[in-house]
């Protein structure tokens, strides 16, 4: 059971209802992007105070193996699609 606005979840059009899902990944781009960037800004901080030879063998795993693919996150949209039996 989830506490939640029902009206942005049901909608009603004549005697039909279209649910809407409660858990999506609309907007997960949005939301991932900075919590990456910042935890990489926090593992740099840590890695510099703890073990600095190794920031730039960090920084060179980053740009080789990982930024494309952080840059690469898509955008979901999702589409409902309302078609009513009589």
């Amino acid at each position: 059971m989830h506490g939640t606005v029902t009206g942005n979840h049901i909608k009603f059009k004549g005697e039909h209802i279209t649910l809407i899902p409660i858990r999506h990944l609309e907007g997960i781009k949005t939301l991932l992007q900075p919590v990456i960037n910042y935890s990489f800004y926090i593992y740099r901080i840590i890695l510099g105070h703890f073990r600095p030879s190794e920031s730039e063998n960090f920084a060179r795993k980053y740009v080789t193996e990982w930024r494309k693919r952080f840059l690469s996150i898509k955008n979901v949209e999702y589409r409902i699609k309302t078609e009513f039996l009589d």
